[in-house]
């Protein structure tokens, strides 16, 4: 019988998929170029974006294609489930439940369109820009930061 934290974490995944999804789907439908651009805040734009590459549109000038991000991207949720499954501590898997939500974000885009999505952009005052990201890449760089957050709160248990 499945646990039910692992319950509970496929619906955190099913539900960042979901509004990671939603979200691009009306980028897609009501953002139709580049420029488009929609200021929202003097630090934060809506514009539309397609990322060839991977997370912050690195690797894009290598073109490797979808097919090899979209197998790479599985091979790593395949790894971050086992990693839930042996971790037996509850914030790192919550790490591996957001990064699994991200990753499965990202591959259904790069299976559908050859590209992953990006609309969120963060600058200073038109002045200094922050790569082009989506709520997928949220989900990821909140598990990176629970992964840290949670070596430091180990590091200072051990040094108890």
């Amino acid at each position: 019988m499945m646990k039910p934290r692992y319950l509970i974490y496929s619906l955190i995944i099913l539900v960042g998929v979901m509004l990671d999804q939603w979200t691009k789907m009306l980028i897609l439908d009501h953002i139709h170029s580049s420029d488009d651009f929609q200021h929202w805040l003097p630090v934060l734009s809506i514009v539309r974006t397609h990322n060839m590459g991977v997370s912050f549109g690195m690797l894009s000038a290598f073109n490797l294609g979808p097919w090899f991000y979209g197998v790479l991207s599985l091979s790593i949720i395949t790894f971050l489930v086992y990693m839930i499954i042996k971790t037996p501590r509850m914030i790192p898997q919550l790490a591996f439940v957001f990064m699994i939500s991200g990753a499965i974000g990202n591959v259904i885009d790069r299976f559908m369109h050859g590209y992953v999505v990006d609309f969120i952009s963060v600058h200073w005052f038109e002045k200094y820009y922050f790569y082009v990201f989506n709520v997928a890449d949220i989900f990821v760089s909140c598990g990176a930061g629970l992964i840290i957050l949670d070596a430091l709160i180990e590091k200072r248990t051990e040094n108890k």
